[in-house]
């Protein structure tokens, strides 16, 4: 069977999109059951999004450009920012009491966040572990350590800071 151009899709392929960006899709943004019903094998499905998806990611995005043109996200992300709420309270009587409206400021900072976000603006937060004092003393013994070895007849080390470098990141 001969292998259709780079450029187009095979029949897998096109199936996967259509369960993933489809409005009557069950599994819509979700590549693990769209690959599935696509009759991907469940260690493709496992892998779609680094696997299947890359490859038709430009179609995806004209199917869901197609259906939530960019003018429309934009103003929703907008009115976010704007967020306000009223509050309804029942009273005793029986009466229904409506606060005015105020703003929604955990629901603007999610917005605002999400801006960001999609524009660059804001890095992910990397958990670190910060009780490096025990990798760090690991570190200066064993540059210590070599420093004894190799300069044995000297009565004092020097330590320099290209010596001990801390990544918090390999603390673990």
């Amino acid at each position: 069977m001969a292998r259709p151009p780079k450029d187009e899709l095979n029949p897998r392929e096109m199936a996967f999109i259509a369960n993933y960006t489809g409005d009557n899709s069950p599994v819509r943004g979700k590549a693990y059951q769209s690959a599935l019903r696509a009759g991907y094998s469940t260690s493709m499905a496992q892998a779609a999004r680094k696997r299947i998806m890359p490859k038709i990611y430009k179609t995806i995005r004209e199917e869901m450009d197609k259906q939530i043109p960019l003018r429309r996200i934009i103003t929703r992300l907008s009115e976010g920012l704007d967020a306000m709420g009223t509050r309804f309270f029942l009273s005793r009587s029986g009466e229904m009491i409506e606060t005015p409206a105020r703003p929604l400021i955990a629901e603007r900072r999610q917005y605002a966040e999400l801006i960001c976000r999609l524009r660059g603006d804001l890095i992910n937060r990397v958990e670190m572990d910060t009780n490096v004092t025990h990798t760090l003393a690991e570190r200066l013994q064993r540059a210590l350590e070599s420093r004894n070895t190799n300069d044995s007849d000297r009565n004092t080390i020097d330590v320099t800071p290209q010596d001990v470098v801390v990544d918090p990141l390999s603390s673990k």
